[in-house]
């Protein structure tokens, strides 16, 4: 996978199906995520950086959100066949078609092989109403591009600074960088 950054991103799908790559993520409005084979992301990498854009290899072990994990959702959907799932209490929504969970099974597995509309998926909560923010897990990516993509008068913040700080206000955000 690779993170492509810029401020103009519109020629980015062309030169991925020109490459073999796909989409895998929406992070933000200027950042996508192309995750393809080893070969097809390097090619794709040095055509971004020959038009000015930032493409930076990501440590991770699989083309996650792409249809080369089809094989993975197959295992998957043996797997939650054996896991009974409740009704959410609370309104959910899932990342991949930025909308409210329907077949909560179905729209995980789908999940594997579909890109993430993170970016679409902030712009829709917020739409709804949300205006805090809590990045439940290790690191700070999603709070920052939380931050990116909604700006001040908003609350992102991560659990971890839930416990060790006050109350958050409007605007509050840990680590302002854009390394996300």
């Amino acid at each position: 996978m690779v993170a492509v950054r810029g401020d103009d991103l519109s020629g980015v799908p062309a030169l991925a199906e020109r490459f073999g790559v796909v989409i895998a993520n929406h992070n933000a409005p200027d950042q996508l995520v192309l995750a393809g084979t080893n070969e097809a992301l390097l090619a794709t990498s040095e055509a971004l950086r020959a038009r000015s854009l930032r493409a930076a290899r990501l440590p991770v072990g699989g083309a996650f959100h792409t249809p080369l994990m089809a094989d993975a959702a197959r295992a998957f959907r043996r797997a939650l066949a054996d896991v009974r799932l409740r009704p959410a209490s609370c309104s959910t929504l899932c990342t991949t078609t930025v909308a409210p969970f329907g077949d909560v099974t179905e729209d995980l597995l789908q999940g594997m092989t579909r890109p993430v509309c993170w970016h679409q998926s902030i712009l829709r909560l917020h739409a709804d109403g949300v205006d805090h923010f809590v990045e439940v897990g290790p690191g700070r990516v999603l709070t920052r591009l939380v931050r990116r993509i909604l700006g001040d008068g908003v609350v992102a913040v991560t659990a971890a600074d839930l416990e060790s700080h006050a109350a958050p206000r409007a605007g509050d955000i840990v680590g302002r960088d854009n390394d996300a």
